[in-house]
């Protein structure tokens, strides 16, 4: 799985050559080893390497990339390929960005942006902007979280949350959105609200918004969804603590 590194880690301690020990061959003969060569390393951006030349240190947060005898520390996570069983769940302390999809029951954290194709029933949370090339279809446990705004083409079955604005293209589909400030379809030729919950500080703006035919779609506006959410948590709170001071 990717993992990034923390300022100050240890990220490579380096190991004199040795001489190697004596062996033997098949025949049972005495074989000398040849000796270790020293091997060049170089410290290269946001890496700093200690007096001795022997240890690396991380300068600042980041992944670890390793080019030829140079080690550098990124704060941009790139990865080329879906987050599958192949690589694991990542979380990264800076931007991640993904070209593919993030898969059913993979994890995807980040405190910067994340940049991604496709979330297919995945999970990702962003300390920045979440930016969705095509589309999320998710599950009723599936959820997309950012401090920042949420841009997709189109959200199915998906729960989201922003503490900006949650932008889409063409649909919202059957899922429960909560946005600090708005949720704005516009953009593409349909531009639907279908059926779930839709929340927003601000404003909810789209062609079209439920039909007669389908599924319920309840729409929220003018308080902030967080506020509301923190409210109901207090009101079940005093709820308990009157239950036990009658018992």
């Amino acid at each position: 799985a990717f993992k990034g590194v923390k300022e100050g880690q240890l990220l490579v301690k380096k190991y004199p050559p040795t001489e190697g020990s004596i062996g033997v061959d098949v025949f049972g003969a005495e074989t000398r080893p040849k000796a270790g060569k020293d091997q060049t390393l170089i410290a290269g951006k946001n890496v700093q390497v200690s007096p001795d030349g022997t240890e690396f240190f991380a300068v600042t947060s980041g992944h670890v990339v390793m080019s030829g005898k140079s080690i550098r520390l990124d704060n941009i996570l790139e990865h080329k390929g879906n987050v599958n069983y192949e690589i694991g769940n990542i979380t990264f302390d800076g931007t991640v960005i993904i070209h593919g999809a993030v898969e059913e029951g993979f994890v995807v954290k980040a405190t910067g942006d994340v940049f991604v194709e496709s979330i297919a029933r995945g999970f990702v949370e962003s300390g920045g902007n979440i930016v969705v090339e095509k589309g999320i279809i998710g599950t009723p446990d599936t959820y997309v979280r950012a401090a920042g705004d949420i841009t997709a083409k189109f959200v199915e079955n998906a729960n989201l949350f922003s503490e900006g604005n949650v932008l889409v293209a063409e649909a919202l589909l059957h899922s429960t959105i909560s946005a600090r400030h708005n949720v704005v379809l516009r953009e593409g030729k349909r531009s639907v609200v279908l059926g779930g919950i839709i929340r927003a500080g601000g404003s909810v703006e789209a062609r079209t918004i439920g039909t007669d035919v389908a599924t319920k779609t309840v729409i929220e506006v003018g308080y902030d969804p967080t506020v509301r959410s923190r409210i109901i948590g207090i009101e079940k709170d005093k709820l308990s603590l009157s239950i036990k001071r009658l018992m």
